[in-house]
């Protein structure tokens, strides 16, 4: 059968060994992020977002202010809403991102429950990334703009609020399986290609002399 031919078993374990590597890379950030400690890093000031010597990027992060709940940016894909914030303290280099609206009405909850008539310190945390990473980060830096609020998109880093280290888990053994599938497809690739047990070789028919 023509699955069975020397062209076909290079093609398929090609396609395995490009399309394994490909998606090693898309999760290699998610599943490197879900390793880490279960504890934020405590930020507290803008210098911490770009020491070169300590690097947060990435990493999960955990910072207290007061939000600005008078500009809040809205923005939306196909599948979710997202509210940004901007955290005062940071000169606009920190931004928050809430999916959907249960951040916001979990802290005009609080609020309400603790009868306070002022807005209160908030609490940020999750997974901290640049801004520029963002799909929407040209959208989120015209409409602050528009706020009269500026927001660097090139330096400006963003809170992934409430992405902990634990909700990337689940990708971590499928990172594993695609490193086993990738090194797989290699040595079946370089077996064939040199000749080794995967190549068929031809029988021969030796006659014994009576």
């Amino acid at each position: 059968m023509i699955l069975h031919s020397r062209r076909w078993r290079l093609l398929i374990r090609t396609a395995v060994l490009l399309l394994a590597g490909v998606l090693m890379l898309v999760f290699a950030a998610p599943a490197s992020y879900a390793l880490q400690n279960d504890t934020p890093k405590l930020i507290t000031g803008p210098t911490q977002l770009h020491d070169k010597t300590q690097p947060i990027a990435d990493s999960y992060v955990y910072t207290s202010d007061v939000p600005d709940l008078s500009h809040v940016v809205t923005t939306h894909d196909l599948t979710a809403e997202y509210n940004w914030l901007a955290v005062p303290s940071y000169n606009g280099q920190l931004l928050v991102r809430a999916e959907g609206p249960s951040f916001l009405h979990a802290y005009y909850r609080g609020m309400d429950l603790n009868m306070y008539d002022s807005p209160v310190a908030a609490n940020f945390y999750g997974k901290v990334t640049p801004l520029k990473g963002q799909a929407d980060a040209d959208q989120v830096v015209k409409d602050f703009a528009k706020h009269g609020i500026s927001v660097e998109k090139e330096t400006a880093m963003v809170i992934l609020q409430g992405e902990e280290p634990r909700t990337y888990r689940p990708m971590v053994p499928v990172v594993g399986l695609l490193a086993t599938s990738w090194l797989a497809a290699l040595v079946g690739l370089l077996r064939i290609l040199t000749g080794g047990p995967g190549r068929r070789r031809p029988v021969r028919y030796t006659s014994m002399a009576r």
